[in-house]
């Protein structure tokens, strides 16, 4: 695999699991209940373990620099019918790269296609519990109002009551 796409898988291995860290220790500012953030860290762990296979599975793909290097060791070993051979091991090196392409290109599309749905589903989950909250904090202003209300006309009332009693 080339350096240059392994130092950017590396660093974004690195990153997803130093996200993973600082969700394990993070405090939410909505309220979630523990047992789903756990299940949210769960499934971000199985994703960054998926992407981690998924680049192993990729260093086993030939490059083509090291076909043409096999291609060129087999040809000097054999010196009868070298454009036979040549053929043949084009043919099986062209077959070998792109079957090795098209499961690279499978994980790559099975990944996406899990992100997104674990994307959407928690943007979906997470506007649930905003909804909630916006409810329930709608709710109990309107109670504490309610509350706060009826003591203060009291207060009021008794307060004029009073004042009628001291000019009569």
């Amino acid at each position: 695999m080339n350096s240059e796409y392994e130092k950017k898988f590396n660093d974004a291995m690195n990153a997803c699991m130093q996200d993973l860290k600082a969700a394990e220790k993070g405090t939410a500012f909505f309220t979630i209940s523990e047992e789903n953030w756990k299940a949210l860290v769960r499934v971000l762990r199985s994703q960054a373990t998926l992407i981690d296979t998924i680049r192993f599975t990729i260093k086993d793909v030939a490059t083509s620099e090291v076909l043409k290097w096999y291609l060129e060791q087999t040809m000097s070993i054999h010196t009868g019918n070298e454009t036979a051979w040549k053929d043949e091991l084009k043919t099986q090196a062209k077959s070998w790269n792109e079957e090795w392409r098209t499961r690279a290109m499978t994980y790559q599309e099975e990944l996406t296609k899990q992100v997104g749905k674990q994307n959407e589903k928690f943007a979906s989950d997470m506007e649930k519990v905003k909804q909630e909250l916006q409810n329930q904090m709608q709710e109990k202003t309107e109670r504490l109002y309610h509350r706060l209300l009826f003591p203060c006309l009291l207060t009021t009332l008794l307060a004029s009551v009073l004042t009628l009693l001291q000019i009569l």
